[in-house]
């Protein structure tokens, strides 16, 4: 039962990240204390800068946490 729910489970996940990827130039450690404010945000610290899916970017940001 368990091997069967995991199969499924990977067979799911893989069919929605296939369907939904696609690669992203990312800062790679975005959250608040790299974002400068002025005449709009820029973005600082760029040395984590990598290629991935946006919500690799999106989940430092939504974390909660204050920088």
């Amino acid at each position: 039962a368990f091997l069967k729910a995991t199969d499924e489970l990977i067979a799911a996940v893989t069919a929605h990240w296939r369907e939904d990827f696609t690669v992203l130039r990312l800062h790679g450690d975005c959250h608040a204390g790299n974002i400068l404010w002025r005449d709009g945000p820029m973005f600082v610290d760029l040395d984590d800068a990598r290629n991935g899916p946006a919500v690799q970017d999106l989940w430092m940001l939504l974390n909660g946490d204050k920088a």
